[in-house]
């Protein structure tokens, strides 16, 4: 553990300025081996952290688009997915979230599924692994998956409510991009192509057969070299989407 503590010092002084929830998020660390389930899977840094921190502060309007379900008796069922679910740390703190909220607040009158992806197997087994351990399993299920492509190859026609994707993003040359695509390995975690992107404009293609306009929350992490105002263009202009920079 003496890993994660040297990580989490880092990270504690880099987020000093506000409360950060992901400040209570340790005893997830005590499933992981950390010499042995990060050797192929991409271990919580400080993005990983930022998205729960993010996620954390709005779990308020999360709250608030789970009781419109009941309110506007359209359906009781709440979908969400995280996209690239590495660890599963991400998963377990939304799935554990939100689940507490519908057991105490609203007496199970939402049916809530969360649904993981990931095509690094290795990534898959840990995240499987880490909702049994913690009892999440029967609210999620966890799928090897290229994006979207488990639900398009079953033919299975869902619409998530809230979705969550940390992309690779790293810009990386096509010999190393082309590696990461055919390995599936944790390089496939942060190579993103030229201007760290690919991934990024692949995603946004796929994601409108896959969210309820305009009603679906996206959850997406990019960084200074993800070409951010062509970004935010695109999602603008092919999905009227409002953009909310955090």
């Amino acid at each position: 553990m003496n890993s994660f503590k040297i990580k989490w010092n880092s990270i504690k002084e880099k987020y000093c300025e506000s409360q950060i929830e992901s400040k209570k998020l340790p005893v997830f660390y005590d499933f992981y081996n950390c010499s042995k389930d990060f050797l192929n899977v991409y271990e919580p840094a400080e993005d990983t952290f930022l998205m729960i921190d993010t996620i954390n502060l709005d779990k308020e309007l999360i709250f608030a688009k789970i009781k419109n379900k009941i309110f506007s008796k359209s359906n009781n069922i709440f979908n969400t997915v995280e996209v690239g679910c590495g660890s599963g740390l991400v998963s377990a703190t939304l799935v554990k979230m939100i689940k507490d909220y519908i057991s105490f607040d609203l007496n199970d009158e939402i049916i809530y599924k969360h649904f993981c992806l990931d095509v690094n197997r290795d990534a898959i087994d840990l995240t499987r692994n880490l909702m049994k351990s913690y009892k999440l399993d029967n609210h999620v299920e966890v799928h090897e998956s290229n994006l979207f492509s488990f639900f398009t190859e079953q033919n299975i026609d869902i619409k998530f409510d809230l979705v969550i994707f940390n992309p690779p993003y790293v810009t990386t040359d096509e010999e190393e991009y082309s590696s990461a695509i055919e390995k599936k390995d944790i390089s496939a975690a942060w190579a993103g192509g030229k201007s760290g992107s690919e991934v990024i404009y692949d995603f946004i293609e796929k994601l409108g057969n896959f969210i309820t306009f305009p009603d679906s929350a996206i959850y997406l992490l990019l960084s200074e070299e993800n070409e951010y105002g062509k970004i935010q263009n695109l999602m603008k202009n092919k999905y009227s989407f409002d953009f909310e920079v955090r």
